[in-house]
């Protein structure tokens, strides 16, 4: 006769089936499993696999775009000040003396330390934020939230680095600006382009998880939330 349920002190692995010892299963993401099934069920959550009752559900793709657009809006406000305070750096052809050399210069370097500044806000924005709960204002009215690939909650330094990660275009023009030089500025300008297209295409190439560029630097991903 087949015993329908585990004899006492035994318990069935949610995932593999395997009848085991009770004190040998643990709790992960809401299965109680052993040793194996608990590799299982990582290597199908880090596929990107959806797996029921593990909440780890991507959002889709308009969503996640509105919320990246609601953050954006937000920084709007420090961006436009900063861009009061430090400017832009203009080239008067008509003026080709040292003078207007100089003054072109000095408006890089103005511009460059304008550009460090927007870097550190937008990272510190976005990097406490994840850090604290793994939500931006964004992302909050959007139900979304940034955890790690097996779906736990990440740390400060993994919200700073994501964060910086996201922002590095920024960081990338600033160098090229504060180095005064032209042919310089022009290579981190293309650089920074390369970067913000790459982290779009591995967004949208990634249909199972969306993980863009600085997600797969961070080691995180984005889940949707139950409405609850």
């Amino acid at each position: 006769m087949i015993q329908s349920t585990p004899p006492e002190g035994f318990k069935a692995c949610e995932v593999t089936g395997q009848v085991l010892p009770a004190d040998s299963l643990v709790q992960f993401q809401g299965k109680w499993v052993g040793p194996e099934g608990k590799q299982i069920l990582l290597e199908r959550m880090q596929s990107g696999e959806p797996i029921e009752g593990t909440g780890l559900q991507r959002p889709g793709f308009w969503r996640r775009f509105g919320c990246i657009f609601l953050d954006g809006l937000i920084l709007i406000i420090p961006l436009l000040v900063i861009n009061v305070l430090f400017g832009e750096a203009k080239w008067n052809p008509a003026n080709t003396g040292a003078k207007s050399a100089f003054v072109f210069s000095r408006g890089m370097l103005l511009v460059g330390v304008g550009e460090l500044l927007m870097f550190a806000i937008g990272t510190a924005y976005f990097g406490i934020l994840q850090g604290y709960n793994g939500q931006t204002l964004g992302k909050r009215s959007g139900r979304e939230k940034v955890v790690r690939l097996d779906g736990s909650p990440i740390d400060m330094k993994t919200g700073i680095l994501r964060g910086a990660y996201y922002q590095m275009p920024g960081a990338i023009l600033a160098v090229g600006e504060l180095s005064t030089i032209i042919s310089v500025f022009g290579v981190c300008y293309v650089l920074s382009i390369l970067w913000s297209l790459t982290d779009i295409i591995c967004l949208v190439a990634d249909s199972r998880m969306q993980r863009a560029l600085h997600d797969r630097l961070a080691g995180t991903r984005v889940i949707l939330l139950p409405p609850n």
